[in-house]
C-alpha cells in the first residue's frame, strides 16, 4: 500500500466518522429539545397537582333515594 492508497482510507474513514458525529449532534440535539418539553410538561402537572391538592374541594352531597313506589292493588 503505497502513501496515496493510505491518505485515500484515511479521508475516507475521517469522512464516515465525521457524517457519524454530525448524525448524533443531530440526535442530541431532539433529544435535548424533547428533554425540555418533558420538563415543561412535568413542571405543569406538579403545578396543577400541587393547587388541586391545596384548595378543598366542595363536597358534594347527593339528594336522599326515594322509596320505590308501592304497587296499586287496585282490584278491575
Amino acid at each position: 500500500m503505497n502513501v496515496c492508497e493510505l491518505l485515500r482510507l484515511l479521508q475516507t474513514e475521517h469522512d464516515e466518522t465525521a457524517a457519524r458525529a454530525d448524525n448524533l449532534r443531530e440526535q442530541i440535539e431532539r433529544l435535548t429539545t424533547s428533554l425540555a418539553e418533558t420538563e415543561a410538561r412535568l413542571a405543569e402537572l406538579t403545578a396543577t397537582a400541587r393547587s388541586s391538592t391545596a384548595s378543598p374541594h366542595p363536597t358534594t352531597s347527593r339528594p336522599p333515594r326515594r322509596p320505590p313506589p308501592t304497587p296499586s292493588t287496585s282490584a278491575s
